[in-house]
C-alpha cells in the first residue's frame, strides 16, 4: 500500500505501525475487547491522525474543540444508526422480507437525509458559520405510516397493549424458555433467565417477584 501511494503521489499514513508502537509502549486498556477503541484509545489514534494529515500544526481555535466535537458527535448518532442499523437481518438480510420492505426503505432514506446535514453542521461550525439544523431536518423526507400486519383472521379486534395488573396476566409464546434461579447463588436468588430459543434475541436477565411477577 506505501509503495503505490508513493508511487501515484497519494498521502499515505502508516497507523499500523503507530498502533503498534502504543500497544508496546502503553500499559492502559486502548480497547473495549482487544479490538474496538475505547474512549482513551480514540483520543490517541485522533491525535496520531491529525497529527499526520496536519503536519502538527498548532490549534488556531481552541474555542472551537467542544463545539466541533459535539456536532461530530451527533452526525456520528446517525451515521451509526444507518451504518449499524439495528436488526440489520431485517433491513438486508435473511429476514428482509416480507417486513423489511414497508418501512425500512423510508427510514434509511430519512436517517442519511439527517446525516448529511449534520455533516454540513460540522464544517459550519469549523467555519465559525451559523446553520439551523430544525430548519433542514424539516426539509427531510417525511415517513410514511406503517399498517400493522398484525391479523387474527377471525375479525377480532386488534389487541391492545396493557398495563398495570392486566400486564401481569400473559403467557410465554413458543420459542420461548425460562431458567430456573434455584441452583444460582444466593445473592441473585429471583432471577431468572428469559432466552428465545432461535438464538436471535440472545439472552435477557428478569427479575421474579415474590408475587410471581
Amino acid at each position: 500500500m506505501k509503495e503505490v501511494c508513493l508511487t501515484n503521489n497519494i498521502p499515505f499514513i502508516n497507523a499500523f505501525q503507530a498502533s503498534k508502537n502504543g500497544y508496546d509502549t502503553d500499559n492502559n486498556d486502548l480497547t473495549i475487547d482487544g479490538s474496538q477503541l475505547n474512549k482513551e484509545g480514540y483520543e490517541k489514534f485522533a491525535q496520531f491522525l491529525v497529527d499526520e494529515l496536519t503536519g502538527n500544526k498548532s490549534i488556531k481555535s481552541e474555542g472551537k474543540r467542544l463545539a466541533v466535537n459535539e456536532a461530530i458527535k451527533e452526525k456520528n448518532f446517525y451515521w451509526h444508526n444507518d451504518y449499524k442499523i439495528p436488526n440489520g437481518v431485517h433491513v438486508f438480510g435473511r429476514r428482509h422480507a416480507p417486513y423489511g420492505p414497508d418501512n425500512y426503505p423510508y427510514e434509511i432514506k430519512k436517517t442519511r437525509e439527517l446525516t448529511a446535514i449534520r455533516d454540513s453542521m460540522i464544517w459550519a461550525t469549523v467555519q465559525n458559520q451559523s446553520y439551523d439544523v430544525a430548519s433542514a431536518d424539516a426539509l427531510t423526507s417525511k415517513l410514511p405510516p406503517v399498517k400493522t400486519n398484525y391479523n387474527l383472521g377471525h375479525k377480532e379486534s386488534i389487541l391492545q397493549y396493557k398495563y398495570g395488573d392486566e400486564a401481569l396476566r400473559v403467557r410465554p409464546t413458543s420459542g420461548m424458555e425460562f431458567i430456573s434461579s434455584s441452583h444460582f447463588p444466593d445473592e441473585v436468588q429471583g432471577d431468572m433467565l428469559l432466552a428465545n430459543s432461535i438464538g436471535f434475541l440472545g439472552l435477557k436477565q428478569h427479575q421474579m417477584m415474590e408475587d410471581g411477577t
